[in-house]
């Protein structure tokens, strides 16, 4: 007998996955993924490199799997179905609750929030369509609605019946989550070095955004270091000293397993946090594979070592 069938080649495993997931369990995802997805009714298009490109209705839309990804590997592979039928069904877009949400200000308060992605999660086109600022170098404060275990992006066309400029929404969103259950450890990095660490489930590296009204006690003489690896971890040490270089050493391994590892990957990048705002260390990319990084002049100055 001849299999007159081409039998459908495994999708090649993204390099970004490499080292969290080996092939047959990332073809076993993506598998769960489409029976999930076509069972729902929605076409798949495409699938490709950590994304699944869709129609559902007559919307085109693209599901990332880095975030589901990163939620598997911390669970049994028995629940993996289970995980990932819960991760699309929070997806599901609720039109008529959002709707009532930009009609009713006043309900709609409570859950505007603040949430930090990074630079490249969205076009320069398309990120002008949903209400952000920079407070981070290299990436984006948007205001969402965290609503019905969804976060919805809040679009700038949408926002029209609120009647409040986006200055005033981004307080609120910041005053919400000061109001977040942030759990706040503090250690020290190689026996030596103090370090505050942020840990919640979405929350963490928006939090230290307005780090002096949720966090001032990781201030140090001379600012802080700060590291935000994942929506849901942040790393602060306060400087009181130049041993700032062999503090990012040291915390350089810590943060990138977080950003590895963890769902919601932000930045693999250091801040300076001084004077009510976040500068980033300079750094480019090493011909060994590492990455060098430089000072922040102001900083370099203000410790003496210019």
């Amino acid at each position: 007998m001849f299999n007159i069938f081409k039998k459908e080649k495994p999708l090649p495993l993204p390099t970004s996955y490499d080292g969290l997931i080996n092939q047959r369990d990332y073809n076993s995802v993506v598998e769960l993924c489409k029976k999930y997805l076509t069972t729902n009714d929605y076409r798949i298009i495409s699938i490709g490199d950590g994304e699944i490109v869709v129609e559902h209705g007559d919307q085109e839309k693209h599901f990332y799997l880095d975030n589901l990804v990163r939620l598997l590997v911390q669970n049994s592979k028995s629940q993996w179905e289970i995980c990932i039928n819960e991760h699309f069904d929070k997806q599901k877009e609720i039109p008529f609750a959002t709707d009532f949400l930009y009609k009713d200000f006043e309900y709609a308060s409570q859950f505007i929030k603040v949430y930090l992605k990074p630079k490249a999660t969205f076009t320069p086109d398309q990120v002008d369509d949903y209400v952000n600022r920079v407070d981070l170098p290299e990436t984006y404060t948007f205001l969402i609605l965290d609503f019905n275990e969804q976060f919805h992006f809040v679009r700038r066309e949408n926002i029209g019946e609120w009647i409040k400029s986006e200055t005033e929404l981004f307080e609120i969103g910041f005053a919400n989550i000061s109001k977040e259950s942030i759990d706040i450890k503090e250690s020290l990095l190689a026996d030596k070095f103090p370090i505050y660490m942020f840990f919640s489930g979405d929350f963490s590296a928006s939090y230290i955004i307005e780090l002096e009204r949720n966090a001032n006690f990781t201030i140090g003489t001379h600012g802080s270091i700060v590291a935000v690896p994942t929506k849901g971890s942040a790393f602060i040490h306060p400087i009181e000293n130049n041993q700032v270089m062999e503090v990012i050493v040291v915390l350089a391994e810590m943060t990138k397993k977080f950003y590895d590892e963890d769902p919601g990957n932000i930045t693999m990048d250091f801040y300076w946090f001084h004077d009510g705002k976040f500068d980033i260390f300079p750094n480019e990319p090493a011909d060994n594979g590492y990455v060098t990084i430089d000072w922040p002049t102001e900083l370099k100055q203000r410790l003496g070592l210019d």
